[in-house]
């Protein structure tokens, strides 16, 4: 989060997109915790996470935190993902409350994991039913060989139900393969009992672009301009 994007960090634009559409907005942080703070700056809050085990417990280290925030809905965002803009937090934002969800997922679906798409590859994989209905996201590294082939990814722009959330999250298991807590496991967990779970699919995938190798940034750089 700390590599620059035009002369900024990618921490620091993700709060500039978020803070339209999110109030109390709060950063996870643990490793260079400092410089993600200078980065990010004073307007936001900030839980510490001691040890770092997946999705799952960044948002656990931040529930006594969360359990004091007004509203119902919770926006979860990737510090590594720069591009996703306001109008499509607000979409997501949108679509979970007016639907009455428990879970909104953004999602993009990729031409191919080829040229600029290869960064997608290695994303989590939305499944769905023959009813077009989300049944589960697989993390890459779980996924089988057919699920791998799904063009439809995941991408870490999601909203929960904040009560829901809170009563939920201390059940995630973790997972051998990773030694993580996947946060997309509420996934299905919120369809075994029946809750609503919606997703927003972001007309353009660059958006999505996460940002983890000098590739990923020099593909960022052109993006940027016309997104």
């Amino acid at each position: 989060p700390l590599h620059l994007l035009h002369g900024k960090p990618l921490i620091a634009w993700v709060v500039r997109n978020a803070q339209p559409v999110c109030t109390g907005l709060t950063i996870v942080v643990g490793h260079q915790a400092e410089a993600v703070k200078k980065a990010a700056g004073s307007s936001v809050k900030y839980v510490e996470q001691t040890e770092q085990f997946g999705t799952g417990h960044a948002v656990f280290s931040a529930q006594e935190h969360l359990q004091h925030m007004k509203g119902r809905s919770l926006l979860v965002l990737a510090a590594d993902q720069p591009l996703i803009r306001t109008a499509t937090m607000r979409a997501v934002l949108e679509i979970h409350q007016k639907s009455n969800a428990t879970i909104t997922l953004a999602t993009v679906v990729v031409p191919s994991f080829n040229g600029e798409f290869i960064a997608f590859y290695k994303y989590g994989r939305v499944v769905r039913d023959t009813k077009d209905k989300i049944v589960k996201i697989v993390e890459f590294k779980e996924c089988t060989n057919a699920e791998k082939n799904i063009r439809e990814v995941n991408i870490s722009c999601i909203a929960f139900d904040l009560p829901w959330l809170l009563q939920k999250i201390g059940e995630l298991q973790k997972h051998g393969t990773t030694n993580e807590y996947h946060l997309m496991d509420l996934v299905p967990r919120a369809l075994q009992e029946d809750e609503r779970v919606e997703s927003y699919l972001i007309p353009d995938p660059r958006e999505g672009l996460g940002v983890n190798t000098p590739e990923e940034l020099t593909l960022a750089h052109s993006y940027v301009k016309t997104l």
